[in-house]
C-alpha cells in the first residue's frame, strides 16, 4: 500500500501534466482515484490494529488493499507514459490524443480512453467495498478541508452489527411490562435530571443486574431517534475481576404473539470501569410506536432480556495421543469354528493398559445375519470414561488367508466410554467367501482372526 505522501505526489504530477495528450482526458478520473486511493489508506492505517480482533475489519482491509495494488499499477503505468511521450513527443504529430486506427481488422482504442476508463473501474471498486462493509455497521466519515477537497483526518467508528431476529419462547431472566408508556416518554422529556428508566434487579449467571431502558435514545451513545436498551451489572467488582457476558433483548410483539430479538453478537467486560453495557440503537422509535408491529398496544409493551454470564474458570479437557508401550496387535486362533452355532468371544487380553476382547458371530448378527460373518472388538472395562471422558481407538480386524496370504481386513475410528463398549462389522465378511475353500479363510475348520490397534487418544476431563 502506497504512503499519503506518496500518493500526494501522484495528484501533483498528474496536476503538472494535465494537458500532456496521452491522457488529459483522463486527468479527472485519475484524480478521483488518488483521492479514493489517500481515503482507504487513512482507514487501513486506522483500523491496522484491529485487524487480529475483528474479522469483518480484516476482510475489508484485504479487499481494500488489493484494489490499491492494482491502482498502483496503473499510476505507474501512467507515469511511464508521461516521461516517455515527452522525448519523442515533437516526433510524434501523427499521434493524437483521442485517436482511433482500424488495421486489418484491429481497433485500437486510445492511451486517454484506456486509462480513463481503468480508473473509472478501480474507483467504482473502492466505493462498492465501502458500501458492502457499512452494511456491517462500520461508520466511515470524510472530514472537509477548507478548500473543498478530501482531507486524510478522518473520523472513524466501529459500531458492532446489531442482529434481530424473531422466535416464539419468552425471555428466559427479565420480562419488564411497562404501562401508560406515551405519559412515561412525555414525564421523562420533561426532566432533564432523568433520561432513562430501569427494572428492578435481577439474577442471571450468579450475579444480579438491571436492564436500563432510554425512551428517547441515549444521545450520549448515538442513540438519536431509537430505543437504547442496556444491561448494568449491580454488584461493582473488586481486586481487578470482572464479570463476562453477552446478553439478548426482547421486544414482545403483541399481535402475533411472538418477540423481537435484538442483540449485537458481542460478548463484554462488565468491571468496576465498565458496569454498563447495550445497544444505542436497539430499534427505531418510529418502528416501536408504529401500531401495526404490535410491539406497543394500548400504551403498554413488554421488555425482556436474557444474559450469559462467560465462567472465568472453565472446564479443562484434554486430548492426548496415548504413546506406544506395547504391542497392539492380538491373534485369536479359533480352533473350533466349525463346531460354533452361536456368537464367541476371544480372551481377554492387554492392549495399552486397558483389557480387550474379540466376539464373532459364525452365521451372522443384525443386518448380517445368515449372510456375513459378524466380528467386533469389545474394550471390557469401560468403567472409568464416565463424565464425559472416551477413547478413540482406530483399529484394524482381519481374517487371515491360511493358503494365498491375502488376508480380509476391515479398518475403523470409535469413540469408546461407558455407555459405548464396541464396536465392529455386521457384515465383515460374506460367508460364501468364508466357506469357499479357494480363499484360505478357514482351513481344517480353523479360522484365524487378528485385531490391531494403530492409534489411541483419550479424552479427559482435568478440571
Amino acid at each position: 500500500m502506497a504512503t499519503e505522501s506518496t500518493l500526494q505526489d501522484i495528484r501533483r504530477f498528474l496536476d503538472q501534466h494535465k494537458h500532456n495528450f496521452w491522457f488529459s482526458g483522463a486527468k479527472e478520473d485519475l484524480d478521483d482515484l488518488a483521492s479514493q486511493l489517500i481515503f482507504i489508506n487513512a482507514l487501513i492505517k486506522k483500523f491496522e490494529g484491529k485487524r487480529d480482533q475483528d474479522d469483518i475489519v480484516r476482510e475489508m482491509i484485504r479487499r481494500l488493499t488489493n484494489v490499491a495494488q492494482e491502482a498502483k499499477v496503473l499510476f505507474n503505468y501512467v507515469m511511464r507514459t508521461v516521461d516517455d511521450s515527452q522525448k519523442w513527443h515533437n516526433n510524434s504529430q501523427k499521434w493524437h490524443n483521442n485517436w482511433e486506427v482500424n488495421w486489418r481488422g484491429w481497433n485500437f482504442i486510445s492511451i486517454d480512453d484506456y486509462v480513463a476508463g481503468m480508473a473509472q473501474k478501480l474507483t467504482k471498486s473502492i466505493k462498492n467495498i465501502l458500501d458492502d462493509f457499512q452494511q456491517y455497521g462500520i461508520s466511515m466519515n470524510v472530514g472537509e478541508s477548507t478548500t473543498g477537497e478530501k482531507s486524510s483526518n478522518y473520523t472513524f467508528e466501529i459500531a458492532n452489527p446489531v442482529v434481530r431476529s424473531i422466535r416464539d419462547k419468552e425471555p428466559s431472566d427479565l420480562k419488564f411490562e411497562i404501562e401508560s408508556f406515551g405519559a412515561l416518554v412525555n414525564s421523562v422529556a420533561r426532566m432533564r435530571s432523568v433520561d432513562k428508566i430501569e427494572s428492578s434487579e435481577f439474577t442471571s449467571g450468579g450475579h444480579s443486574w438491571v436492564m436500563v431502558i432510554y425512551l428517547n435514545g441515549n444521545m450520549r451513545d448515538n442513540g438519536t431517534g431509537h430505543v437504547s436498551l442496556y444491561l448494568r451489572l449491580v454488584e461493582k467488582p473488586t481486586g481487578g475481576n470482572s464479570v463476562n457476558a453477552s446478553f439478548k433483548f426482547f421486544i414482545l410483539d403483541k399481535q402475533r404473539e411472538t418477540y423481537v430479538t435484538i442483540h449485537d453478537c458481542k460478548e463484554r467486560k462488565f468491571d468496576a470501569g465498565h458496569l454498563e453495557w447495550g445497544i444505542s440503537q436497539a430499534l427505531p422509535i418510529a418502528d416501536f410506536t408504529d401500531t401495526s408491529n404490535g410491539l406497543l398496544v394500548n400504551e403498554s409493551c413488554t421488555l425482556g432480556a436474557e444474559v450469559y454470564v462467560i465462567k472465568n474458570t472453565p472446564t479443562l479437557v484434554r486430548l492426548s495421543l496415548m504413546q506406544e508401550k506395547t504391542k497392539r496387535s492380538y491373534t485369536w486362533v479359533v480352533g473350533y469354528f466349525s463346531r460354533l452355532t452361536k456368537e464367541a468371544y476371544s480372551s481377554i487380553f492387554l492392549i495399552e493398559e486397558r483389557l480387550w476382547k474379540l466376539c464373532l458371530y459364525p452365521k451372522g448378527n443384525l443386518r448380517g445375519k445368515d449372510k456375513y460373518l459378524s466380528l467386533y472388538l469389545y474394550l471390557e472395562d469401560a468403567t472409568d470414561l464416565t463424565g464425559g471422558s472416551k477413547l478413540y481407538v482406530d483399529f484394524v480386524l482381519s481374517i487371515k488367508d491360511q493358503i494365498n496370504d491375502r488376508n480380509h481386513e476391515k479398518s475403523v475410528g470409535f469413540w469408546f466410554d461407558s455407555d459405548k463398549d464396541h464396536e465392529g462389522f455386521d457384515d465383515f465378511l460374506p460367508l460364501t467367501e468364508l466357506n469357499n475353500p479357494l480363499k484360505g479363510y478357514k482351513a481344517d475348520g480353523t479360522v484365524i482372526i487378528e485385531a490391531t490397534i494403530n492409534e489411541m487418544f483419550l479424552v479427559t476431563k482435568v478440571s
